[in-house]
């Protein structure tokens, strides 16, 4: 799994969030009709702690307000899709503030 070229540690879990883009109307007797446009994930990456290095790749990514590449591998094979970092909640550890916990990133399709 990469981000940005990056490999990134192996999250906990990741959620897939597919939403579909589409333009609907309704008919004259009453059908609503519905044209897929396209359909985007959301990607949820979930980790009880990241190490120093690790984090900064995430936080970087986020501040720079980029989209980047997102490399990842499910059932249907390899995947490289263009994404937004759009939300890095995270937590420092209370005996190491270096050190990351509880982290929460939510990647959106282009």
């Amino acid at each position: 799994m990469k981000l940005n070229g990056i490999k990134i540690p192996t999250p906990d879990d990741i959620p897939i969030d597919e939403k579909q883009i589409c333009k609907t109307e309704r008919m004259a007797s009453g059908r609503m009709v519905k044209d897929v446009v396209a359909i985007k994930n959301k990607y949820s990456l979930s980790y009880k702690g990241l190490l120093p290095d690790d984090a900064m790749t995430f936080i970087n990514i986020f501040r720079a307000g980029n989209s980047v590449s997102f490399e990842y591998e499910d059932a249907e094979g390899s995947h490289n899709k263009t994404v937004y970092l759009t939300s890095l909640p995270r937590e420092l550890y209370r005996f190491k503030p270096q050190y990351t916990q509880n982290v929460s990133i939510t990647l959106e399709e282009e």
